[in-house]
């Protein structure tokens, strides 16, 4: 069951792309910190995703379907500028950026705001 604070942050980002919303989420033990973007933007993030977008896209659309989904619950977030904690280990991606899909399902804490290193 994902929680209904971040189904209303996931629909803000859905209707305001130029909203960022920086979040750090606890997913099977890692902490994940990064932007919550919308499902389209995600998508678009990537050559493959944005194919794969299309090919559905064009499917609903031959079969009557609304490609838009349904303002209903969500089951996915979706995030970019990501970077990966785990214990004892160095931030990962080092260099560069990531954007991730994570069911809201996994998700078991969070907050807003990005997770850092202490400096020193």
């Amino acid at each position: 069951m994902s929680d209904p604070v971040l189904e209303v942050v996931i629909k803000l980002a859905e209707s305001s792309p130029e909203i960022d919303i920086p979040v750090t989420l606890t997913v099977g033990g890692l902490l994940i910190s990064g932007r919550v973007i919308s499902r389209e933007n995600y998508m678009q993030e990537n050559w493959l995703t944005a194919s794969i977008e299309e090919g559905i896209k064009q499917a609903l659309e031959q079969i009557g379907e609304d490609p838009k989904p349904a303002d209903g619950h969500r089951h996915y977030i979706h995030l970019r500028d990501v970077r990966y904690f785990s214990p004892g280990q160095s931030p990962t991606p080092s260099v560069g950026t990531v954007t991730c899909r994570i069911a809201l399902a996994h998700v078991s804490a969070f907050h807003f705001g990005f997770l850092s290193l202490a400096e020193g």
